[in-house]
C-alpha cells in the first residue's frame, strides 16, 4: 500500500467538508456498500481537478481516483463493516499537487456482528450505522416470521450500536436481521 507523498504548499487544497450516505447501497449485498464523499471547491484559482484518495488504514490511502472538477464522488465496493479512510488533494495544470485535507472516516454498514454472553444468554448484536438513517432490528426462530425488537432512533453519527437481547435462551434458534428505516 503506497503512501503518496503530499506536494507544493503553496497551492491551497480544499476541505473535505461533508459526506453522505447513498441509501439504496444498503441493500447491494453482493457489490458491496457505497458511500458519497463531497467537499469544498478550492479556493486556489490555479486549482483545475482534485484527487481522492482512500484506504483502510489511516494516512495509507492504497486508492487513488482523478475525480476532475468533480467536487463530489461516489466510492463503491466498499465492504460491509470496513472502516475506510478518505482524503482529498487539489492540483494545477501543471501536475502540482496540495497536502491531504483532514482525513474523515467512515464505517461501512450493512453487517451485524453478534456475541453471547455464556453466564446469562444475553445475545449482543453489533452493526454500524450512517448518519441521517434509522434501524429495525428484528429476530425470527424459523426465517419466515420475523418479529421486531429494536428500533433505533435516527442516529447522528458513523458508528457501530449495540443492542442486547436479554432473552435469546427462550428459542432453540435466533436468527436476527436489520431493515434500514
Amino acid at each position: 500500500m503506497a503512501q503518496f507523498p503530499k506536494a507544493a504548499p503553496y497551492l491551497l487544497a480544499a476541505s473535505l467538508a461533508w459526506l453522505t450516505l447513498c441509501p439504496a447501497a444498503l441493500g447491494s449485498q453482493g457489490s458491496g456498500q457505497q458511500v458519497t464523499l463531497g467537499w469544498n471547491a478550492s479556493p486556489d484559482p490555479t486549482v483545475v481537478g482534485y484527487y481522492l484518495y482512500y484506504g483502510s488504514t489511516s494516512g495509507v490511502y492504497a486508492n487513488k481516483i482523478n475525480v476532475g472538477t468533480n467536487t463530489t464522488f461516489t466510492v463503491t465496493s466498499l465492504i460491509a463493516g470496513s472502516t475506510n479512510y478518505f482524503t482529498t488533494t487539489s492540483y494545477n495544470a501543471a501536475g502540482v499537487e496540495s497536502g491531504y485535507v483532514p482525513e474523515v472516516s467512515y464505517i461501512a454498514p450493512g453487517v451485524l456482528s453478534l456475541t453471547q454472553n455464556p453466564a446469562n444468554g444475553t445475545m449482543r448484536v453489533q452493526f454500524p450505522v450512517a448518519p441521517g438513517q434509522s434501524y429495525q432490528l428484528q429476530t425470527s426462530s424459523d426465517l419466515k416470521f420475523w418479529v421486531n425488537l429494536w428500533l433505533s432512533p435516527t442516529v447522528s453519527s458513523n458508528a457501530w450500536i449495540e443492542y442486547d437481547e436479554p432473552l435469546t435462551n427462550s428459542t432453540p434458534s435466533r436468527f436476527y436481521r436489520l431493515i434500514l428505516n
